[in-house]
This record gives structure tokens, C-alpha cells and sequence, in this order.
């Protein structure tokens, strides 16, 4: 017995040759009860220059950038988000979202979101400002929709979940390894990390009441443009928002009375902001001040082309 463990210590000091370079930490080998002896630890083992060729692959992947060819190289993440606008541009029609056709092919969906959840936390933190926004919006409307076709047919996404967990609550979003909520998206990670008040009228939660969803993807070269663009079309949906000039009063959507805090921070106030996306002559009247703000009725119904023509309670 006592050779054993004298075996074992010189085994870890490096006197006989290693079975692997992890050997020694077997619990037999550190065990008073080692069955290990001089014998076996001296003898040769199948492949025993494995260690050397793991060595000499290891030093190639190193180097992979000069010795691997093109096509083995991890791609770069696609900031274009193509194939998002594809679905986009396929079920997009008057402001409203073809959910039967998705539903019936949502491949794509599922695999721009697949693309959307293998990008790892090191990268997206190395990914520029404007880059995170958008793929966060993207992320955020792709995953409405495939929680809604998931659903579907529903009249509202309301219908989706129960009074405890709604469907902002449900574990439906894949990100940077972890499973997140809808509601996590918007106030933990673009809320609290990014100070970008518009992403309010970029992201859709399938609502009627909600800004209408981009027939195209969020991208960084455009961003500036497109969320601009989105809050004057908003504001240009009479349902939802209309400016009284004789009655200096302003008919909001309840989402400014939501997210006010937000979009004063930088404007100064609600109306100032509001007032930066409407036409030159009603914004300087809106500027002289003495409006005042009510806010429209919420439309929860789903945002459903299918179901455009009925009528809505």
C-alpha cells in the first residue's frame, strides 16, 4: 500500500510519465487506498503523442485568421438584419400584420430569431450604441410575433397568459443565453441601459393602440431616420392623436401619459417633444405654451389584417 501512495505523490510531482494532463487529480490517486502501481503508471499508452497533435491544433486555431479558410470563419453578425425585413415586407400591409400567413409559414421568424439568440454577451457589448438599439427593437418585435402566431387566432394579447402572468410576463425571449420577459426587454435592458426615449414608438406589442410595425428592420445607419419617421407617423393617426389648435388642447395616446417621464427628460416636457415632430406652423403655436393634454382611448384589439373589416367594440 505504501507504494501506491508513494506512486501517487511522485505521479503529481512529475516523476513518472502522465496518463493526461489532469491525471494526478483522480481521487484514487490521492487516496491512501490507490490502486495505482509504478507498473501501470509507467506504462505506454495507445496515441501517447495525442498531447502533441491537440498541441499543434491548438497553435492552428490560434492562428485561424491567417491558416483557416474563408469559409470556416464565424461570419460577423448581420447589422443589415435582412431577414427580419424580408418577414417584415411579406406580412406588412396597411399598418396591420397578416398573422395567418405567418403562422402558416414562420421558418424564417424562428430562424432570425435563432441568429438573434446565439450572439453572445461579449459581442453584443462590443456592438456600437445605435447597433444594440436596433438589435434590441428588432429582437423585441420579432419575438411579439412569434408569441402571438404561437397564440393565434386571438382578438387581443390579452388573451394570451392569465392575470398573473400576461403576455409581457411570459419567459419568451432568448438573449445572450438567458430567457427573458418582453417587459424585461423594454424596462431592464432598454429602459435602464440606453437613453433613447423613441424606442417607445419603434417597439409593437400587437396592439392596435400600439405605433404600426415597419414593413423593414431597425438598422444602425438608419436609425436616427427611422424612429423619427415612426413618431410623425404616429402622430399623424387622428385615432389616436390629434392637435385642437382652436381649443389649444392636445388628444394624446396613453402611451406619451406612459413613458412622460422619458420623453421629457431630453425635450424638457411632454409637449416640447410632441412639438418636435409636428409641422413648423403648429409647433411654434404648441411652443408658446398654454396647451393642455387629454389622452385618447387604448385600443387593445390585436393589430390583425385578418381582421380589419369587423367592427371594434
Amino acid at each position: 500500500m505504501q507504494e501506491a501512495i508513494t506512486c501517487a505523490g511522485r505521479y503529481q510531482a512529475g516523476r513518472f510519465p502522465a496518463r493526461n494532463a489532469r491525471a494526478w487529480e483522480h481521487p484514487a490517486l490521492r487516496s491512501p487506498k490507490c490502486p495505482v502501481s509504478c507498473q501501470q503508471l509507467r506504462e505506454p499508452r495507445p496515441h501517447a503523442n495525442l498531447p502533441s497533435v491537440k498541441l499543434a491544433v491548438h497553435i492552428l486555431l490560434l492562428a485561424g485568421a491567417v491558416v483557416l479558410p474563408p469559409q470556416l470563419r464565424a461570419a460577423p453578425f448581420d447589422h443589415s438584419h435582412t431577414n427580419f425585413s424580408k418577414v417584415l415586407s411579406r406580412i406588412v400591409k396597411d399598418d396591420l400584420v397578416d398573422y395567418p400567413a405567418l403562422k402558416t409559414d414562420h421558418m424564417a421568424l424562428d430562424r432570425y430569431l435563432d441568429q438573434l439568440a446565439q450572439v453572445p454577451e461579449p459581442v453584443f457589448k462590443k456592438f456600437s450604441e445605435k447597433q444594440k438599439i436596433a438589435f434590441l427593437i428588432n429582437l423585441y418585435n420579432a419575438s411579439t410575433l412569434q408569441l402571438i402566431v404561437r397564440h393565434y387566432p386571438i382578438k387581443s394579447t390579452k388573451d394570451i397568459g392569465s392575470w398573473l402572468t400576461g403576455p409581457f410576463d411570459q419567459k419568451a425571449v432568448q438573449f445572450m443565453g438567458r430567457s427573458l420577459s418582453l417587459g424585461d426587454v423594454e424596462h431592464h435592458v432598454l429602459r435602464r441601459n440606453h437613453d433613447e426615449p423613441r424606442f417607445h414608438f419603434a417597439i409593437v406589442s400587437a396592439a392596435i393602440g400600439f405605433p404600426p410595425l415597419r414593413k423593414e428592420a431597425y438598422q444602425e445607419e438608419k436609425l436616427d431616420e427611422q424612429l423619427d419617421d415612426q413618431i410623425r407617423r404616429f402622430l399623424r393617426q387622428p385615432s389616436k392623436n390629434r392637435v385642437d389648435l382652436p381649443g389649444r388642447m392636445l388628444h394624446l395616446s396613453r402611451i406619451f401619459k406612459w413613458y412622460e417621464k422619458d420623453l421629457s427628460r431630453k425635450a424638457g416636457s411632454l409637449t416640447q417633444f410632441v412639438a418636435n415632430y409636428l409641422d413648423t406652423d403648429i409647433a411654434k403655436q404648441i411652443r408658446g405654451g398654454g396647451f393642455e393634454i387629454a389622452y385618447t382611448d387604448f385600443d387593445w384589439s390585436l393589430n390583425d389584417l385578418s381582421s380589419a373589416s369587423v367592427p371594434r367594440p
